[in-house]
């Protein structure tokens, strides 16, 4: 007998989660064209440096690994999103 890591609902609260992250990711994205960084003016940061502060670092992996979610979810079709 398999056990899952998650459940079904739980699954889908982490896939809505993801999505919401994953879109404030891709609105950081969109405004970068436009020449801001969203992160970085939240976080009060210079915006045209060189280095990320670890501030940043993970705030890009939770956005990342919420992609990745969101990827799965919808790759294996099994996600509930009511």
């Amino acid at each position: 007998m398999s056990q899952d890591f998650l459940t079904k609902e739980q699954m889908s609260t982490l896939f809505k989660v993801s999505v919401v992250i994953a879109a404030i990711g891709a609105i950081n994205w969109y405004t970068s064209v436009l020449g801001t960084n969203v992160v970085s003016s939240v976080l009060g940061v210079e915006q045209h440096k060189v280095y990320m502060s670890k501030t940043e670092k993970f705030i890009y992996l939770i956005v990342g690994i919420a992609g990745v979610i969101v990827l799965y979810g919808f790759y294996n079709g099994d996600v509930l999103i009511r």
